[in-house]
């Protein structure tokens, strides 16, 4: 797995968040990724924004080939992303377009979610509630209990997609 970090920003750019649910100090990202059956994951902690939308981009520059073209960004640790941040998942999904596959995203929040849809981005950037959900079209992957995939087999049933998922098209939407 691999780690980098951004150090905080000056105290007069501070923005007023949510710190429920980043485990980051305040003005820093921390970005890891792990390979997920045939994609990869990005795991983001802290704030993506303007100061720290490089380090996420860089990370995955970094990936170069071996970064897969099924991308999922696991937002839950996120606690803030402003237009920088929204700006540097677009470019990293349009990049694994160009490469035959997407960038999607998973357990956003609220206020992130809201400023997507407002956007137009949640019609680009699908939001899933969790991993398994986000790889589940992929051919030889299953959704599985405890939100972990597995290499669907062959002589096994596979297990079903909820169908609040199924629903929608296979991605998340909030209805509230």
């Amino acid at each position: 797995m691999d780690d980098f970090l951004v150090g905080p920003r000056a105290p007069h750019d501070r923005h007023p968040r949510s710190a429920a649910r980043h485990s980051a100090p305040s003005g820093l990202l921390r970005v890891s990724s792990h390979a997920d059956g045939p994609g990869r994951v990005l795991v983001l902690v802290g704030e993506l924004d303007i100061a720290s939308a490089p380090v996420l981009t860089d990370h995955v520059g970094r990936l170069g080939a071996s970064c897969p073209a099924y991308l999922v960004a696991d937002l839950s640790g996120l606690g803030f992303c402003d237009c920088a941040g929204l700006a540097a998942l677009l470019r990293i999904h349009h990049r694994a377009v160009e490469s035959g596959g997407w960038l999607r995203l998973c357990a956003v929040g609220a206020v992130t979610h809201k400023v997507l849809s407002i956007t137009g981005l949640s019609q680009v950037l699908l939001c899933y509630p969790g991993v398994t959900q986000a790889f589940a079209d992929l051919p030889g992957i299953v959704p599985v209990q405890a939100g972990a995939t597995a290499v669907a087999d062959p002589a096994g049933p596979a297990v079903p997609v909820p169908s609040a998922i199924a629903a929608e098209g296979g991605h998340w939407t909030d209805r509230g």
